[in-house]
């Protein structure tokens, strides 16, 4: 068995943005695919955030690996061998290839993935099949000398953007009031598929992980005692818990981002901006140009998705816009005490906590050893969390709800119980779509089981609208007692 082809990533700066990277592809010769490099490049892809670029290459290279290790010239001689390829390798990614007995013939050793995962690297695959077949000659006659595989051949390409492309539910593309197909490679994916509900952070924890995961008693009672540390954790938690957000996005913020709120006093108002195009309060330079500029550094989403200080960023619903600032949003605090102890810890944390003079504008740092000062990272997050739990003899555990992302999804089902329009809800999660929060605020079981039956008790006082004895079933057919009434015991 000849040893399995793979490739190798590595992040590499580009011009332009300045301070960014792309991933590239190295194939076991030691060539670029240069293919892939056009894609990234590629206009419409530009500015990508490191996780979409790493989900692509990833889609790539497993493409490049099955091939290698499976396929052949002839393997595409027609589109029938092409679709077929395609569909072992549709297989190969949900169920893995490893056998029951532990060996792996092909020596891939593909573990199975989720219905979810396979989808994205479908998607992705999909997209780049897409792009080789609108502009692979324009990439043809590039000049370079970048290894060319047969596995690029457009017709693989095209199988590849036929069968696994889970959002164009049209067989032909041209006739678009033509009825919906599903393929048989949409059904593999799909069969079986149902994404769980997301575990929101256990309401009843919600007090206890800011008293004893990250106050002290001692320090609970003495605010200007409390440790460094404490300070900014709770600052960065209380923005999840009560204000919605998610893990990387308070990563983003900027000093000047967090004031006194006009309207209510002695509370915080924080505002979010988009970490490249928004505008910086006091400045006459967007955040790009202002971190090139002044810090010579560039917006946390664009460095390579390996870089520490890396912070991923999500397309956000930016609801407010003056002529001053431009597109913004804010933090909805969906308890007011959360935005007045933001406010209280936010004047600890500038005047003693966060040092005065730093090479960066970005409200969190780092507070421990040579890093202090440094912009805080997502491991520090993690860090700061997994210690929280701690204190409360608790580990980390996504399946329970225990996860900084769980705080944002408690702040979604605790504004669905209050009964808030979803249009409301909407804006609060900062969702650029209605739709998008159907994920955040699903009832969990135990809510639905109490609605229903507050509902039974509206529409029939919870009970039938018939005697179930009035059915004449007897014990032959009823061997539980459910329809068994005394009378029908005494005949």
């Amino acid at each position: 068995m000849s040893p399995v082809q793979r490739t190798t990533l590595a992040w590499v700066p580009v011009l332009s943005p300045p301070g960014s990277s792309i991933p590239l592809l190295f194939f076991p010769q030691g060539n670029i695919c240069y293919e892939f490099y056009a894609f990234l490049t590629r206009p419409s892809f530009r500015g990508k955030s490191g996780a979409w670029q790493r989900l692509h290459a990833q889609a790539v290279a497993l493409l490049y690996e099955f091939y290698a290790t499976n396929g052949s010239p002839q393997s595409l001689a027609s589109q029938t061998d092409a679709d077929s390829l395609i569909a072992d390798f549709v297989q190969a990614l949900l169920f893995g290839t490893v056998q029951a007995d532990g060996t792996d013939p092909k020596g891939m050793y593909w573990r199975a993935n989720s219905a979810d995962h396979a989808k994205q690297i479908l998607d992705a695959a999909r997209r780049f099949g897409a792009f080789l077949e609108e502009e692979g000659s324009l990439v043809t006659l590039h000049p370079t000398v970048a290894y060319r595989a047969d596995w690029l051949k457009h017709q693989f390409a095209f199988a590849m953007r036929r069968n696994t492309s889970m959002l164009a539910h049209l067989k032909n593309e041209r006739d678009h009031l033509a009825a919906p197909e599903s393929t048989p490679f949409q059904r593999q994916i799909t069969q079986g598929r149902g994404r769980g509900r997301p575990i929101a952070f256990p309401k009843p924890l919600e007090a206890e992980f800011f008293k004893t995961g990250l106050f002290s008693r001692r320090q609970r009672n003495r605010i200007q005692s409390v440790c460094p540390h404490t300070v900014r954790d709770t600052l960065y938690f209380l923005l999840l818990m009560y204000g919605g957000l998610r893990k990387s996005e308070p990563l983003h913020l900027f000093l000047q981002d967090v004031v006194a709120d006009p309207d209510q006093q002695g509370c915080a108002l924080v505002f979010l901006f988009h970490p490249e195009t928004g505008s910086v309060p006091g400045e006459r330079a967007r955040r790009n140009e202002y971190l090139r500029v002044r810090y010579q550094r560039a917006p946390r989403n664009l460095l390579a998705i390996t870089d520490p200080l890396f912070a991923g960023w999500k397309s956000m619903l930016l609801d407010e816009t003056t002529r001053i600032t431009g597109p913004r949003t804010r933090v909805y605090w969906r308890n007011l005490e959360a935005g007045r102890l933001f406010w209280q810890l936010h004047k600890v944390y500038i005047s003693i906590v966060r040092p005065k003079r730093t090479n960066h504008p970005y409200y969190f740092v780092s507070l421990s050893g040579t890093s202090i000062g440094r912009p805080m990272t997502i491991d520090t997050v993690d860090d700061a969390f997994e210690r929280a739990l701690a204190r409360m003899d608790l580990s980390p555990d996504a399946s329970a709800g225990l996860n900084p992302h769980g705080m944002r999804h408690l702040y979604a089902q605790e504004l669905v119980d209050a009964g808030v329009d979803p249009a409301v809800i909407q804006i609060c999660l900062h969702h650029t779509s209605v739709a998008s929060q159907i994920t955040y605020t699903r009832p969990t079981p135990g809510r639905l089981v109490d609605i229903l039956k507050k509902a039974a008790d509206k529409i029939d006082q919870g009970h039938l609208d018939f005697d179930p004895s009035s059915l004449g079933i007897r014990w032959k057919s009823d061997p539980l007692g459910i329809f068994v009434t005394k009378k029908h015991r005494e005949t």
